[in-house]
């Protein structure tokens, strides 16, 4: 198969899963969540609202669909009034650590939320008054975002930070890391937000000195602060889920750090050698057990620009094996998943189809 005929059919593919999966979200939304004014909405975090956000958006630019377009100001409306009055965004998900109601201000999340944002005014969907509104707590969450870096490192962040005092042990999460920089990289191109440009170089310089410390080709989940050890030591280095995670969201940020560009290729390379030519992940490579067996779809992102074929073959084994007509899901070994696999495969086709 081509290269060009490869890129075709993963778009055609990724569009084809979105309009699947947005008409679950459709349905759910119309029968279930319906608030005193009548509009749709949905009772989960700001993360995960922002995840919808871009599956809508997705769906209604690529798709032509006016009605997922009209879903996104009231969207965006909940994800606003649900921002910490830190400036943080809660990850409301059952956590051992969590002491507060609303959940841990969650990095992710914050960077998650932003990347949607940026993606909206990339598109000019909202309203000005609303693309305001956005930006301001945009800016918010930057600020939010600069006070929990690490006292004496600007290259770790806190990846999630607790009211227990004392605080859980300080790891170095390079996943949080990496999402920090791309959120300081969206705050950097809003109006008064250009100062968090420089504050997203030090990640970089930090992610592509760290990369291939413990095994060649591969970051770990995350390191102590203290040694560099990987964390936890009981765990092989690999994680095809989280390195994907990392090259998509890394990807574009070359320009700040140049030698950051070598290390994504060979980042790529790497997730290519773990999965096969029918698209199947290789569970050896996959230390983080949550993620096996899952309707990894950033896969296909982190291997489009240099394995297009082998990227088209892992959606179509998503299409094949965990997404149903009617938009549910399930693992590979056809097991049900809960919401958050569901709302996670929306909003990572939604990424492979906007950022092209």
């Amino acid at each position: 198969m081509s290269t060009v005929a490869a890129d075709t059919g993963l778009r055609e593919t990724a569009l084809r899963l979105v309009q699947q999966a947005g008409g679950y979200w459709e349905t759910r939304d119309r029968k279930a969540y319906r608030d005193a004014s009548g509009r749709g909405t949905v009772p989960l975090s700001a993360r995960f609202l922002a995840d919808l956000a871009l599956g809508y958006l997705a769906w209604g630019t690529m798709g032509e669909n006016r009605g997922a377009l009209e879903r996104l100001p009231p969207l965006v409306e909940s994800i606003l009034a649900r921002q910490d009055v830190s400036g943080a965004f809660r990850w409301n998900l059952p956590d051992p650590g969590a002491t507060h109601p609303g959940g841990v201000r969650d990095q992710v999340d914050l960077a998650m939320v932003l990347d949607t944002f940026g993606l909206l005014r990339e598109h000019g969907i909202l309203s000005p008054a609303l693309a305001q509104r956005a930006e301001k707590a945009g800016l918010r969450a930057a600020a939010w975002l600069e006070s929990v870096r690490l006292p004496g490192r600007p290259d770790i962040i806190h990846k999630r930070v607790y009211e227990a005092s004392p605080p859980p042990p300080v790891f170095d999460v390079l996943n949080g890391d990496a999402l920090a920089a791309r959120a300081f990289a969206r705050a950097a191109a809003l109006p008064g937000g250009e100062r968090y440009a420089a504050l997203a170089l030090p990640f970089l310089e930090h992610l592509a000195e760290r990369f291939g410390r413990h095994q060649p080709g591969w970051w770990p989940y995350a390191e102590t602060v203290e040694t560099g050890a990987a964390c936890p030591p009981d765990r092989p280095v690999p994680t095809v889920f989280f390195q994907s995670m990392m090259i998509l969201h890394l990807r574009g940020l070359e320009a700040v750090c140049p030698p950051l560009a070598s290390v994504l290729d060979a980042a790529a390379e790497a997730v290519a050698g773990a999965v096969d030519e029918r698209g199947v992940i290789d569970e050896r490579r996959e230390s983080r057990h949550e993620c096996r067996g899952k309707p990894n779809v950033l896969v296909a992102d982190a291997l489009r620009r240099r394995h297009p074929a082998r990227a088209l073959a892992r959606l179509r084994r998503v299409a094949d094996r965990h997404l149903a007509a009617d938009g549910g899901v399930c693992d590979e070994a056809g097991e049900p998943l809960e919401d958050k696999w569901r709302i996670w495969l929306f909003s990572d086709l939604a990424r492979l189809l906007l950022r092209e």
